[in-house]
């Protein structure tokens, strides 16, 4: 596929060691991969929003297109393109998170999905991008059914409570809560090392 040539051409000339002298401008293609975000073959254009997602660098305006189309995903009825789209959604929701702003609304109508995966996905997002005065609340919706998940998905929600701890210090004794509820759940030990290393590393970054 055309895009995943593009991909290549981007990484080779982000990689160290590549000509300076072709950094700094605009990337090769870039056009063509966002013309592809409307393209008549979803899978096409969620490679295009992967591509551009994983830009090093990648900068507001590039990606608001991106997070257009993905929103448009998040109401589709298979539940693999839904999946695709909040996925990627929360990569953004890492390093952009003002580019979710107008997709929080959306996202708070998905937490009671029938696909506890995809569920999931949308509270570490909203855990990401929520406010102060949403976390407890957040809280409460995810606790409901984090036993019904794999230890792949609450090793995700622990460490989306972990960057709330430092983004959020007030905020601290019900994040910690949490944590503790989740410790007494049933699990692997990835699973229960991640909570006791996100507490030993909470206790030392947060006064």
């Amino acid at each position: 596929m055309f895009i995943r040539l593009v991909d290549k051409m981007i990484a080779d000339m982000s990689a160290p060691g590549a000509n300076e002298s072709a950094s700094g401008g605009p990337l090769p293609m870039f056009d063509f991969l966002e013309a592809s975000l409307r393209h008549h073959r979803d899978v096409v254009v969620l490679e295009a929003a992967r591509v551009i997602v994983n830009i090093p660098d990648v900068t507001t305006s590039e990606l608001q297109p991106v997070v257009n189309v993905l929103q448009l995903f998040l109401v589709q009825s298979r539940v693999a393109m839904r999946f695709a789209a909040m996925q990627l959604l929360n990569r953004i929701a890492v390093t952009h998170l003002e580019v979710l702003s107008h997709v929080k609304e959306d996202m708070e109508q998905l937490l009671q999905d029938s696909n506890r995966s995809f569920s999931t996905l949308v509270i570490t997002a909203l855990l990401r991008t929520g406010s102060e005065s949403s976390v407890e609340r957040l809280l409460k919706q995810i606790q409901a059914f984090l036993p019904e998940l794999g230890d792949e998905f609450k090793i995700q929600v622990v460490k989306s409570i972990h960057q709330l701890c430092l983004k959020y210090p007030s905020k601290q004794y019900a994040l910690l809560n949490f944590l503790g509820s989740a410790l007494r759940e049933e699990g692997g030990f990835s699973f229960k090392k991640t909570i006791v290393d996100t507490y030993m590393m909470i206790m030392a970054q947060v006064p």
